[in-house]
Formats: C-alpha cells, sequence, structure tokens
C-alpha cells in the first residue's frame, strides 16, 4: 500500500482525522479498515517515532500546510 510522504502534503482540509499507531505499528485488519473508510495512507518517514512525538510531527506540518 503506497503511503503518501508527510514532505509531499500540499493542502489540509478543514476538517481532518489523524490516525496515529501503537508502538507496533497498525496490523493488516487495521489499516485494511481505515482505508475502506477513506482515510488515506500517511508517512512520516523511515524512522520510528513514539506516538506523542508522531502527534507533535503530524500538527506542526499540518499547521505549515493551512
Amino acid at each position: 500500500m503506497k503511503k503518501i510522504p508527510v514532505s509531499n502534503l500540499t493542502k489540509i482540509q478543514e476538517s481532518t482525522v489523524v490516525l496515529i499507531g501503537p508502538e507496533g505499528d497498525f496490523n493488516k485488519d487495521e489499516v485494511d479498515y481505515a482505508v475502506k473508510n477513506d482515510f488515506e495512507p500517511l508517512s512520516l518517514g523511515n524512522n520510528r517515532l513514539r506516538s506523542e512525538t508522531a502527534a507533535i510531527v503530524v500538527s506542526s506540518a499540518f499547521s505549515t500546510f493551512k
């Protein structure tokens, strides 16, 4: 499944929901369920981040593209 790199974001919708996975990542069923419900996979890069750090990174990236 192709993930959009956060660095490729150019526009953020007014209302956006972000799912940040647990340390072990989402399992295949969870990913499939999210995609079926119109979520788009997003990548924060190759580094594994703590959930708290990932939330800060996403928030910062999204504020850049608003």
